[in-house]
This record gives structure tokens, sequence and C-alpha cells, in this order.
């Protein structure tokens, strides 16, 4: 994984263990960390709770992608 660029759709399904289909559905964006050590992981507002609690992520809908 580059942690320079952002990730695409399937690097982030890969990586997040999700289908590519629902990256494109509840992902709405993600950006490397300044300090290069992974990503940013921004989900939507209509996020099903059940990815978000597989996932740990909190209530801001930020992941951590390390």
């Amino acid at each position: 994984m580059d942690n320079s660029r952002k990730l695409t759709e399937p690097e982030l399904a890969k990586a997040l263990h999700l289908e590519q289909s629902d990256v494109a559905r509840y992902v709405s964006d993600n950006e490397p960390k300044a300090d290069e050590s992974g990503h940013w992981v921004y989900f939507k507002l209509e996020t099903p709770r059940s990815i978000l609690d597989s996932l740990n992520v909190g209530d801001n809908l930020i992941f951590d992608l390390r």
C-alpha cells in the first residue's frame, strides 16, 4: 500500500475487507496521513452500523487505516 497517495477503491476494499461496491457506496474519501503511517478513511452518514462496528469506526465516521 502506497502511503503517499489516496487509495483506489480496489485497494480500499482489500485493506478494509469489504466488497468494492460497499467501498463505492459508503466511503466518501481517503487521504494519506501526514506522517505516512497509513490513511484516514472517511465514511458516509448512511453507512450501515454493522460495517462501522466491524471496523471499530467511531461516531466521527473516520477510520485510521494503518
